[in-house]
């Protein structure tokens, strides 16, 4: 499954978060910040849109530019696999359209967008 594999392979390689990554929409309230919340999109073309969200308090944007960094660093152009299915997919980073402020939770963000395509079998 593409958003297991997604989200276990940023828990592994992207320490400043404290494993703090989850599902879109069912993220636990009150979290201890930075976290991720990770979202699979549409099918276009045979590829699928992932989109990841890093939050973190409103004190500064300098956070969200290193954990951008380093999840690009561990997504872009690399082959990742789910470890409970077995299933490889491959995905490339497409754009970050910005910085959002999210007023209600009073948090900073920045959405990451990749696409993901299944790596066939051997």
């Amino acid at each position: 499954m593409l958003r297991r594999a997604v989200i276990t392979t940023i828990k592994n390689n992207v320490p400043m978060l404290s494993e703090r990554v989850y599902q879109a929409f069912v993220a636990p309230q009150n979290l201890a910040r930075p976290y991720v919340t990770v979202k699979v999109g549409a099918i276009q073309g045979g590829a699928v849109d992932v989109e990841i969200r890093v939050y973190s308090t409103m004190a500064s944007f300098m956070v969200l530019d290193e954990i951008e960094k380093k999840i690009i660093s561990t997504l872009h152009n690399k082959e990742i696999s789910d470890t409970e299915g077995g299933a490889r997919y491959y995905l490339q980073w497409v754009s970050s359209p910005g910085d959002f402020v999210d007023d209600e939770k009073k948090q900073i963000g920045r959405l990451l967008v990749f696409e993901a395509a299944a790596v066939q079998g051997e």
